[in-house]
């Protein structure tokens, strides 16, 4: 065998190599969707599941999210919050499940994808030496191209939310209190 086949052939194994061991490795990545339990995605509030959305939504719609989907006998709420950088878009989608566990016991499950977005501009000007720009060709084209899109695995971001939530629970009672005292008129509105 000569060098050039033997070439030829050590880059044929070493392209077959990376390509299994490439395959092996975006191929697993499945089998990491259930490994370990998450523990600071949820959290157990001792309400009903009517306080509890109520305090969800109250939280969310406080931090200028957009709720996209509620659906309150199934105790699912879907938001969205967009923020804008320059030319970038980032989306945050939040998902918040309530899942009962008696009339007064809820598990509150919450994830989050982030998703940014570029916009990218292409003019079709023509120019005249690099210079003066030539009529009759021109316009602009646009295009949205999704850089990244991923969850959120933050811990802290749980954590705040989910005290933020705790937050708005206490607050509740007192102003159903207020507004049942309104109502009979025994109290001023504040």
């Amino acid at each position: 065998m000569d060098s050039k086949k033997k070439v030829i052939l050590g880059i044929g194994i070493a392209l077959t190599i990376s390509f299994f061991l490439g395959c092996a490795n975006m191929s697993s990545m499945y089998r990491q969707a259930f490994k370990g339990k998450l523990s600071y995605n949820s959290q157990i509030f001792p309400v009903s599941q009517e306080t509890l959305s109520t305090a969800v939504q109250r939280v969310l719609l406080s931090q200028n999210f957009t709720i996209e989907r509620k659906k309150r006998e199934k105790g699912i709420i879907q938001a969205k919050k967009h923020f804008q950088k320059g030319k970038k878009t980032i989306t945050l989608s939040l998902q918040a499940v309530i899942d009962s566990e008696g009339e007064n016991q809820q598990v509150l499950f919450t994830n989050a994808v982030q998703k940014i977005e570029t916009l990218y501009v292409k003019s079709h000007t023509r120019f005249f030496l690099w210079l003066i720009p030539l009529p009759g060709g021109g316009g602009e084209e646009s295009e949205k191209i999704i850089e990244e899109e991923k969850t959120i695995e933050d811990r802290r971001f749980y954590r705040d939310f989910f005290k933020a939530i705790d937050k708005e629970i206490k607050d509740l009672p007192i102003r159903e209190e207020k507004t049942e005292k309104d109502e009979n008129g025994e109290q001023d509105i504040l």
